[in-house]
C-alpha cells in the first residue's frame, strides 16, 4: 500500500492544471457570456417584440370580453329564474283567491305532490329521519363551521 501525503498548497495546483486551452469552467462561462453581450439581436427582434405585445393586449380584450359575456348570461338565467317564480306565485295566489283551481294550479299541485313523493321514499331509502333533533343539530353544525372558518380567518389576518 502507497502512503499518500497531502499538502494544502497541492489543491491549487490541482485546481489550476484546468487554465490550460480554455478548459476551466469560470473562464469558458466568462467567455461565452462576453460573446452573447457583444452579439447584437436581429433587426426584426423589436417588431417581433411589438406584435407580441399587441396579441397579448387582443387576448386580454377577448377574454375581457368572455367574462362580461358569462356575467350578462349567468344574470340573465338568473333574472328569468327569478321571474318566473313571481309570475308563478303570482298565478298560483290569484287562482288561490278564487276559491277554484285553474290548469295551471292543478300541474303546480302535481308536480310539488310527485317531489314530495319523491323525496319522502329517498328520505326512507337512506334511512333517515327528520325530527327537531335533527333539524337544530344541523343548524348547531352550520352554525360551529361558520364561526371555525370566520375565526380563522381573523387569525389569519394577524401579521406577527
Amino acid at each position: 500500500m502507497k502512503n499518500f501525503s497531502f499538502k494544502i498548497t497541492d489543491i491549487y495546483a490541482i485546481l489550476n492544471q484546468m487554465n490550460n486551452d480554455k478548459k476551466n469552467i469560470d473562464s469558458y462561462l466568462e467567455d461565452k457570456i462576453k460573446q452573447s453581450l457583444m452579439n447584437s439581436t436581429s433587426e426584426d427582434f423589436s417588431s417581433e417584440l411589438a406584435k407580441r405585445i399587441n396579441l397579448e393586449k387582443e387576448f386580454v380584450k377577448e377574454d375581457i370580453k368572455t367574462f362580461k359575456l358569462a356575467k350578462y348570461i349567468s344574470a340573465g338565467f338568473i333574472s328569468a329564474m327569478i321571474f318566473i317564480s313571481v309570475v308563478l306565485g303570482i298565478i298560483i295566489t290569484a287562482n288561490q283567491k278564487d276559491n277554484e283551481t285553474g290548469l295551471l294550479g292543478s300541474i303546480v299541485d302535481s308536480f310539488s305532490g310527485f317531489i314530495e313523493l319523491i323525496s319522502i321514499k329517498f328520505i326512507d331509502m337512506l334511512g333517515l329521519s327528520f325530527s327537531p333533533q335533527t333539524i337544530i343539530i344541523l343548524i348547531l353544525i352550520m352554525i360551529f363551521i361558520f364561526a371555525f372558518s370566520f375565526a380563522e380567518k381573523l387569525i389569519s389576518r394577524k401579521t406577527f
